[in-house]
């Protein structure tokens, strides 16, 4: 047992690779992620999951009397050791009425991450009251438990490659609440930016059969040239996200493909190949460009002109109108929202879409 001083301050990074490392430990390689069948293949046989509705009635005692006990309406983990028992035995408690129902993976995790993350064991604050986490004022533990969480559930890498490109996705694939997809999205945009870590290639290359699996079929695909649709960023509240990822095809939230232009308000049902990838110019992990695509100049990353030759090295619509002020990304023809042309397209930087496939499909002639 280790008395350390908690942190004055999450330890994000670290959390991050905890995470990581829990989900190949485990053996993980699908979404979403569901804790109790984590805890099946845990081979310390020390994690025990129980509701407070069978706490309740195995102690006879009402169910108000233990969340009042756990002094948490979700749930907690607690932590049993000392003289007479020769393993640790963690017991994560969830309460089965809480709602919606994706909260209670979202609290089993929560628990989970404060027991890998050795807070019961390592803080000689939290020694002293080990068989529950209910102390006062530990605030970066709760933030490091939540963040252990996000990553578990949500894990922005896998998402990347999912090409999760709005909130409802995150619905879809780690079957979460609204409020939780909405968090994880603002993370998963921020986290995308940066170079993947060694443990994030490895989940990836585990994930590779589901990411395959969810390429194919009716999502996302524009039917005229057959890749996959951006969704416009949206004003999402909590009561239209589920909607948004339910109904996204009926409500025409796609506008316009930006490969070809096309205006989308169906989706693909071709199930035997899958969508057509259309290179675009060539950038680093967080979009910027490796070199302006008229003169060569590789010194651009801080700017949205070449210090050269004056060319404009970041693809934006070119409609004044248009409600979109973001850049696009670098391989889009066109804008997804208003559907008129891109700056690169416009400036000649990109070859027509029907021309790129025609040169593609006769190269591997």
């Amino acid at each position: 047992m280790h008395s350390k001083k908690i942190p004055n301050k999450p330890r994000y990074a670290w959390v991050k690779e905890i995470a990581y490392q829990t989900l190949l430990d485990y053996g993980v390689s699908n979404l979403p992620v569901k804790i109790p069948e984590l805890i099946k293949v845990d081979k310390s046989n020390s994690i025990k999951i129980i509701s407070t509705e069978e706490y309740a009635k195995a102690n006879s005692i009402s169910h108000d009397k233990v969340l009042k006990n756990l002094k948490s309406k979700d749930g907690a983990v607690k932590y049993f050791s000392g003289p007479g028992m020769n393993y640790d035995l963690y017991l994560i408690f969830y309460n089965p009425y809480i709602l919606p129902k994706e909260r209670i993976n979202w609290t089993l995790a929560h628990e989970l991450g404060h027991l890998k993350l050795n807070h019961l064991k390592d803080f000689e604050e939290t020694s002293i009251c080990r068989k529950g986490f209910q102390l006062n004022g530990y605030n970066v533990l709760e933030s490091e438990a939540n963040f252990f969480a996000k990553i578990l559930l949500a894990p922005p890498y896998i998402l990347k490659q999912l090409d999760v490109q709005h909130p409802g996705h995150l619905i879809e694939f780690c079957n979460i609440s609204e409020e939780a997809a909405l968090n994880c999205y603002d993370y998963y945009k921020k986290a995308i930016k940066y170079s993947a870590k060694t443990y994030e290639l490895q989940l990836s290359e585990k994930f590779k059969p589901f990411i395959k699996k969810t390429q194919y079929g009716e999502r996302n695909v524009c039917l005229n040239c057959k890749t996959k649709l951006i969704i416009p960023a949206l004003e999402i509240n909590y009561s239209s996200i589920l909607l948004l990822a339910r109904e996204i095809q009926d409500k025409g939230i796609y506008s316009y493909c930006h490969i070809c232009g096309k205006k989308n308000n169906t989706l693909s049902n071709n199930q035997k190949e899958l969508p057509m990838t259309y290179d675009g110019l060539r950038t680093f992990e967080n979009g910027n460009l490796y070199e302006c695509p008229r003169c060569r100049n590789e010194e651009i990353r801080e700017s949205d002109f070449c210090k050269i030759c004056g060319a404009e090295i970041v693809n934006r619509c070119t409609n004044p109108n248009c409600s979109n002020k973001e850049s696009l990304p670098s391989n889009s023809r066109y804008c997804h929202f208003c559907g008129h042309q891109s700056t690169y397209y416009q400036n000649g930087y990109l070859n027509a879409w029907d021309e790129y496939q025609n040169t593609s499909h006769n190269s591997q002639i």
